[in-house]
This record gives C-alpha cells, structure tokens and sequence, in this order.
C-alpha cells in the first residue's frame, strides 16, 4: 500500500522489475495505512511480512488525524512493526531505525521478537544507504515461530562504508556474528557487539558514573545556535564553547562568549559550570571507533548541548586521568559498540568500564600531553610518543587478556584519531600475535624478529655437549 498515487506507480513499475522473469502479481493499493485498522486488518492473516515504514514521528495534526497510531508509539515505523508483531506472521522484515539494535527505549520491541521468532538477524546498515533518504537504518530480519524447546539462533549483521555497493548487488554483509540460545528468557539482548568477549570480561569492572555524573550543555529556548555565540562580551553573556566539531581529544575547541541570559536558557544554566570538569562531544564524531573525546575544563567555561559536562563526585577524582581513560581505546569502543544514534545517551556514557585503580602516573603524564598539545611550537613526533605511553599505562591497568586486548587494537586499524597533531596508528591486525600495547611500546615485537632464538641462545661449548651426551642417548 502506497499513500501517494504517483509512488504507488513507481512502486508497482519497481517491483515488476526487481521480479523479472516472473509475471507481474504485485498488487499495490493506494491507501492510507495510518488510519483506524486499516494496517492491522490489512496484515492480520499475512504469513509473510515485508516493510519500509516512514521513519518519523507523528506531527500534531497527524496526532489528531491518528489518534490510535499516535497513542500506540509515537513514532511511524515503531508503530507499524508493533502492528506487525501482533500478527505473528510466519517471516517478517523491516527497515528500523539504527537506534533499535541497542537502545533502552526499544527494549520492550526486541523482547517481543526475542520471545516470537526463532531465527532473528539484525543488519546495521551505513549511512546512504538509500538514496533518498538521510535516516540511520538498519534492518530486523525474524522467522520462524518460536517453539518450546527449540534454540534461538541469533545473528548481528554489519555493512561497512566501503562495502555498500557490492551489499546492494549481493546481499552479502561484511561482517556476521552468530549465537545460539537455549530458551532463558525475552531481555531483549538481540545486537551482538563485535567485542562482546571484551565487555562480557569486564562486566564485574567498576563504572564512569561511579567517578562522575554527566548532564547536557546549554539549550537555548528557539533552539538556534549560530546566534548564541559572540566574539565579544556583553552582560548576560559568558564564557564558553559552543561546537564540539572542533574538540579533540585532551583539546578544548574555539572559545567564545555564549549567551547565559536566564530567560533565554532552558536547560542547564544551574549546573556547576565554574567548577572543574570534563567536557566531551555529546554527538558521535564518528562511526568508526574513535567517536569520542575528551578534555579537562579548569577555567570555568559554559557549553552548549553539543557537550556533555562531566563533574566529579568528590574532590579525590583525578580528572586529567579520567579523562586519558575517556579518550582511549576502552571507552571509545564500548561507545561506538552501545550508541546507535547521533548523539550518546549520557547514561550508556556512566556505564562505560574503568580498571580497578587508576595508574599513578596517568594523570601527570595526561596533563603534560594536555600542555605541550597547546603550546604555539610543537613536536608532533614528541607528542606521539607522549599519547603512545598514556594508551599503553590506561590500557594496562585493565590487565586484559592478550587476545582480548588484540581484538580491541585491531578494531581501530584504518581510523583516524581525533588529534590535534599527527599519530601513526598501532597498527595491530587480527591474526598477529597476542602482545600488549606495552610491549609494543617497549619494542618487543622488533626485538623478536628475525632469527632472534640464534642470537639469544648459543650453542653448548664441545666439552659440554660430550659430558652430556650419554644421557641422551
């Protein structure tokens, strides 16, 4: 079904295309589906269900026009699948917002799927991946009916950037994780992380909330930014930093003056801005791994809701090696493996995990990198060794197995670090040898190349080798 009658037209055209050789059977109707049944009359013996349901949400006229759709989900394509559930169809596909895969909002969807269909795969799919339109999609694939009994095979899809165009053709996604379950339970746990193995071991660690609590920058009542900034000072007006575009990590951006006038702020002016904090991009910078940063904030700045502000809970909290944690391979990966939208919740942020005690020189040595990264004459190649020996310190106070802190290298091959001056990557793959990022640091991996057994170990001396000889014999 179709609203517009020139998309039905194009629908129908699509289809017969899409199904040569075969002859034409579509049936493409023009009809409203948002009205009162008219979607779960439509589908309710359906054994097969196949959907690419508008992504936003209901306006206030639609509210009024669709007073059952609305008040089921106030979302379109969330009501259309939950439409869909409840007719418990044979197979069902549909186009989803990316955010369903693991946000907590959706939860009580994926539990029914988890509780329904035997087979489930979800496909996160990259950005433009229609040609339209802009949405973050992905794809819920369920079929089966669930049986008692029976395992759950669930399986995490994901397409990359490069690989679009060969998915378009295939099908083929690049990257599939699968799992087998017996019946425990609908959590709703359906997203497969590639690095499950890591956040499963580090599940016991203690948290970022325990150290800090998080809230978002300045709103302003319009919601218009580019008129809250100004070069100059002005009564009402503080200063701060109003686009995270140019934060890096240990970094502030470009520092103007923002407009704190309380009857044109919303939200946030009453937080503890003069106090030392943190303050990181509340907006992913990326779909890559390295999506987050962070820096330390001592002179009392205000920011805008492209920042999170973290505070810390008592006076005791080292900031300087928080923050050297923030920025690191961990938090960054656990980020991008537990965000789906554009911007973090500020929650899955406190939930990220810290190692036991914090190493004593993180936080020196973060703080040196911090200044040297600001002054006008700088060694970048200084500066890469400097960040090289933070990551390997905060990365060894998680004391994480070899082949655990591997994977977790190899996930940042071929992604560029939100850095203010040049940084050659680690550069570990997936099927090198299980050594540390310290002992890379330490030259190991050099060290050990070549015929370095001959050059370690020496020969027996000849009168050595004939004293021992009967007893090998």
């Amino acid at each position: 079904a179709e609203v517009d009658s020139f998309a039905r037209e194009v629908a129908t055209l699509s289809l017969i295309l899409a199904d040569y050789p075969n002859a034409n059977g579509w049936q493409i109707e023009q009809a409203d589906l948002f009205e009162k049944g008219a979607l779960e009359s439509r589908i309710k013996a359906a054994d097969v269900i196949l959907c690419n349901p508008p992504f936003e949400s209901f306006n206030n006229s639609e509210r009024q026009k669709y007073r059952e759709a609305a008040q089921t989900s106030g979302s379109k394509a969330i009501f259309a699948l939950e439409i869909a559930l409840r007719a418990r169809p044979s197979a069902l596909g549909f186009v989803v917002p990316r955010a369903l895969l693991v946000d907590r909002s959706y939860r009580e969807l994926r539990r029914q799927v988890e509780a329904s269909y035997r087979e489930i795969e979800l496909v996160s799919l990259p950005d433009g991946v229609f040609n339209v339109s802009e949405a973050d999609t992905a794809l819920l694939i369920a079929r089966e009916p669930l049986a008692s009994g029976r395992q759950q095979h669930v399986r995490s899809s994901e397409v990359f950037d490069r690989d679009i165009k060969s998915f378009k053709h295939t099908g083929v996604p690049s990257q599939m994780r699968d799992s087998l379950r017996g019946q425990l339970g609908a959590e709703g746990d359906l997203w497969l992380p590639p690095l499950s193995s890591l956040w499963e071991y580090l599940r016991v660690n203690g948290k970022v909330g325990a150290s800090v609590h998080g809230h978002w920058g300045l709103r302003w009542n319009n919601g218009d930014q580019s008129s809250r900034s100004r070069q100059k000072p002005a009564e009402g007006w503080s200063l701060g930093i109003l686009n995270s575009v140019d934060l890096n990590q240990f970094k502030l951006g470009e520092v103007s003056y923002l407009d704190t006038r309380r009857k044109e702020v919303y939200g946030a002016l009453d937080l503890p801005w003069s106090e030392p904090k943190i303050l990181a991009n509340a907006g992913r910078k990326s779909r890559k791994y390295w999506c987050f940063a962070a820096a330390v904030d001592r002179a009392g700045l205000v920011a805008s809701q492209q920042f999170i502000g973290l505070w810390p809970r008592n006076a005791q909290i080292d900031l300087d090696a928080l923050t050297a944690l923030l920025n690191g391979p961990v938090v960054n990966a656990f980020m991008r493996e537990h965000s789906f939208d554009k911007r973090f919740r500020i929650n899955t942020l406190l939930s990220a995990p810290l190692p036991a005690r914090l190493p004593a020189r993180l936080g020196d040595l973060a703080r040196l990198y911090a200044r040297r990264i600001s002054m006008k004459r700088r060694d970048d190649e200084q500066l890469a060794l400097l960040l090289d020996e933070i990551d390997a310190l905060a990365l060894a106070a998680y004391d994480l197995p070899p082949r655990l802190e591997r994977a977790l290298l190899a996930a940042f091959a071929d992604d560029d670090r939100r850095l203010s001056h040049t940084w050659d990557a680690w550069g570990v793959e997936g099927d090198e040898a299980c050594i540390s990022l310290e002992e890379r640091r330490r030259g190991v991996v050099s060290a050990a190349g070549g015929n370095w057994a001959k050059k370690e170990l020496s020969p027996l001396p000849e009168e050595e080798v004939k004293l021992l000889t009967p007893f090998w014999e």
